[in-house]
C-alpha cells in the first residue's frame, strides 16, 4: 500500500482540529469535576444543587479551587457560571409542579447538555441501557427485531432496507423502505438514529410498538424481540457466466476479517474473474477490523493515519499479505450511507490503486472516538482525533468521491439491500460492466 507523507498543510490543519472547541471542552471538565466532587465530598449533588442544605465537609472554597486547576484556560467568572445555574435548580425545586429527576438521571442530563454545547454528534452519553445494548452490537448478537436500517433524513425517519430472513421483522411484514416514524410513541424524528435502534432493541420475547409509514399508509405493528445472530457477510457468485464474486460485508464487527477471510478463499478456489465488495449501507465497526479487512485485499502496508488533536500520528498498517489474488479485479461499491470503517477500506483501496470505488460519495465520518467507562454504568463517548487516507485525503465531513458516479438513488428506493441477480440493481449492474471492459480491454 501506498506510504505517501500528507502535505504540510494538513498537517497544520491537523494540529488544530479541536483548538476551537478547548476553552468550552475544559470547562465543561471542570463542571464535571465540581458535581463529581461535591458528591464524594458526603451528599447527594442533587440535593445540594437543589437548594437543600450544603453537604457536611464541603467546604465554601471548593469550587474556586477546582475552577482554578484551569486557571491556563482563562477567567473562569464561577459566579456567573455556578451561581446561576445553582439558582435555576433550586427555582426548579420550590416551583416544579411535577417531580424532579433522580440524582443519576440528573447527573446524565447535565452530561449531555455539556457535550450538546460542544457541536461534535458523535461525542455523546450513552446512559446505562444504551450502553448495555452497544456492548453487544460489535459481538454480532443482540435482541431486537432484525433488519439492516438507515437513516432518512427527508423523512426524519429510520428507514428499513433490509429485514433478516426469518427475523420477527420478515415476520411481521416489514419490507423494504418501510419508514419507523415511532418507537413505543416516541417520534424517531426526536429519537435520532441512535436512539431508536436503542429503542428497538431490548430483553429477547418483551414487546415493541413501532409506526410504520408505507407510502402513503400509517400502520402500527407490535413486534416480539427474539435473539438476532446478525449476518457478517453475504455472498454469491454472479454475472453472466457466474464466475464474479459478490460479497456484501454488512458490518465490520468482530468477525467481519475471518468471515470475508473465508469468503475471499472460497471465490479463489472458483477461479473467479472479478471480485465486487459492496459496502452499500454499511456503517462500520471495529478499526482493528477495518485494517485487517484492507490488508485481506490489498496486504500488508499503511491503511489509515490517525490524527489527534494535539497533532500526534499513529498509523494503521496491515500485517498480512493478500488473500485476494493481485490480478484479481476489484470493485467497491459505496453509497450515502457507507461510513466510518467502510470509508477507511474504501479509501486506502482507492488510494493505492487496489479497486476502483462505483456508486455515491459516502457519508464523511472520519472521526474517533474514544469511550470511558463511567461510575454508574453509563459511557462516555468522546471525539479525540481524526482518519486521513495513505494520501492523506480527509474523510471527515467530505466523504470519499467514487471513480464512477451512480446518480442518487429515487426517494422510496433502498440502496444496498437489491438481489444481486436482479437487474434493476445500478451498482452491480456498472459493477459488471467495468469488470466486463477490463476483461475486453475496452
Amino acid at each position: 500500500m501506498i506510504d505517501e507523507q500528507p502535505p504540510a498543510a494538513q498537517a497544520n490543519q491537523r494540529a488544530s482540529v479541536n483548538a476551537g472547541i478547548r476553552w468550552t471542552w475544559r470547562r465543561a471538565l471542570a463542571l464535571l469535576l465540581v458535581l463529581s466532587v461535591l458528591s464524594a465530598a458526603g451528599g447527594s449533588v442533587g440535593g445540594y444543587l437543589y437548594g437543600r442544605t450544603q453537604p457536611s465537609g464541603t467546604p465554601g472554597g471548593m469550587l474556586a479551587s477546582l475552577t482554578g486547576l484551569w486557571s491556563d484556560a482563562g477567567p473562569f467568572r464561577q459566579s456567573a457560571d455556578f451561581d446561576v445555574l445553582e439558582e435555576a435548580v433550586a427555582i426548579l425545586d420550590d416551583e416544579f409542579i411535577g417531580e424532579l429527576p433522580a440524582d443519576d438521571v440528573l447527573n446524565q442530563a447535565a452530561i449531555e447538555g455539556v457535550l450538546a454545547d460542544l457541536d461534535d454528534r458523535y461525542t455523546l452519553l450513552l446512559r446505562p441501557e444504551q450502553a448495555a445494548l452497544e456492548a453487544v452490537d460489535t459481538s454480532g448478537q443482540f435482541g431486537g427485531i432484525g433488519s439492516m436500517v438507515e437513516w432518512s433524513e427527508e423523512d426524519l425517519a429510520v428507514r428499513i432496507t433490509e429485514p433478516f430472513p426469518g427475523s420477527p421483522a420478515a415476520e411481521a411484514g416489514l419490507v423494504p423502505g418501510d419508514l419507523v416514524i415511532a418507537v413505543d410513541g416516541e417520534p424517531v424524528a426526536e429519537l435520532g438514529m441512535s436512539g431508536t435502534i436503542s429503542k428497538v432493541r431490548g430483553p429477547v420475547d418483551s414487546e415493541v410498538r413501532l409506526d410504520i409509514r408505507r407510502g402513503a399508509e400509517e400502520f402500527e405493528l407490535t413486534i416480539i424481540r427474539a435473539t438476532i445472530d446478525m449476518p457478517t457477510t453475504s455472498h454469491e457468485l454472479i454475472g453472466p457466466d457466474a464466475d464474479i464474486g459478490y460479497v456484501r460485508l454488512h458490518t465490520f464487527n468482530a468477525l467481519a476479517a475471518d468471515k470475508l477471510g473465508d469468503v475471499i478463499e472460497d471465490f479463489e478456489r472458483a477461479d473467479v474473474r472479478g471480485l465486487i465488495l459492496d459496502l452499500r449501507g454499511n456503517g462500520g465497526g471495529l478499526l482493528d477490523e477495518s485494517v485487517e479487512v484492507a490488508g485481506l485485499l490489498a496486504g500488508r502496508g499503511l491503511v489509515v493515519r490517525q490524527v489527534y488533536s494535539d497533532g500526534q500520528e499513529e498509523e494503521h498498517r496491515a500485517q498480512h499479505r493478500a488473500v485476494l489474488g493481485r490480478d484479481t479485479p476489484l470493485v467497491v461499491l459505496v453509497n450515502r450511507s457507507s461510513a466510518s470503517a467502510s470509508e477507511l477500506v474504501a479509501g486506502a483501496l482507492q488510494d493505492n490503486g487496489r479497486a476502483v470505488l462505483i456508486g455515491e460519495p459516502t457519508l464523511g465520518k472520519g472521526s474517533v472516538q474514544v469511550t470511558r467507562l463511567l461510575a454508574d454504568e453509563s459511557q462516555i463517548r468522546v471525539t479525540n482525533s481524526l482518519w486521513f487516507t495513505p494520501k492523506g485525503r480527509s474523510i471527515n465531513g467530505e466523504g470519499l468521491v467514487p471513480d464512477v458516479l451512480i446518480e442518487r438513488m429515487e426517494r422510496g428506493e433502498t440502496p444496498g439491500t437489491a438481489d444481486p441477480d436482479e437487474d434493476a440493481d445500478p451498482y452491480i449492474e456498472a459493477a459488471l460492466r467495468h469488470l466486463s471492459d477490463l476483461r475486453t480491454g475496452s
